[in-house]
């Protein structure tokens, strides 16, 4: 194999560095076409605004970008590769475009339902009845003692009732007990022992 001219090595070296080109119009056209084989879709189109007559003979260049990003292998008759690679990036934005917006709606209908479970503080919150340990909520029906005990106060309002404990007799206090008592009365607190 022989050894790259001088030529070629200044092909690769200009490969390396697409970004820095700019205007062409001194080359011949043989001489830039391998150097923009290496071109990106985006500095392809850059460069052919730039240089508007080198866009005839870059044709052939768009046909690896179309089969690498569309798997498009053919073109139809009167189109050219980057009139298809134009169509097909115009067709895939539209379609990513598209699928944005239906991302985006479903976004909104989810964060709706999620809104509409969401835990809510409620400044004034309306009154609970609580039910009680028997189940209902409403008043429980007075016992018959308790009834007869009303009555029998209303009658007697002077008299207080006494509790069921006090309506017992009295237990039988032994007589020297009650002497004690009696006699403790009598004295008075400060003179009094401790029991």
């Amino acid at each position: 194999m022989p050894p790259p001219s001088l030529v070629q090595l200044c092909q690769r070296r200009l490969q390396g560095h697409i970004d820095a080109l700019s205007d062409l119009e001194a080359l011949p056209n043989r001489l830039v076409i391998p150097i923009l084989s290496k071109a990106t879709c985006e500095q392809l189109q850059y460069l052919e605004q730039i240089n508007p007559h080198i866009v005839a003979e870059t044709d052939e260049l768009w046909r690896p970008h179309v089969l690498k990003k569309f798997g498009v292998g053919r073109v139809l008759e009167g189109t050219s590769w980057r009139e298809l690679y134009k169509a097909k990036t115009a067709e895939y934005e539209a379609k990513m475009a598209a699928f944005g917006q239906r991302l985006q709606k479903r976004n909104r209908e989810l964060e709706q339902v999620r809104d509409s479970k969401k835990v809510q503080v409620i400044k004034n919150p309306p009154l609970i009845q609580r039910r009680s340990w028997g189940g209902s909520p409403y008043k429980v029906k007075e016992s018959a003692i308790g009834k007869l005990k009303r009555e029998t106060q209303k009658k007697f309002s002077d008299t207080p009732i006494r509790s069921s404990a006090s309506l017992l007799p009295p237990r039988s206090i032994p007589a020297s007990e009650k002497n004690r008592l009696l006699k403790d009365d009598a004295i008075p607190l400060s003179k009094r022992r401790a029991v």
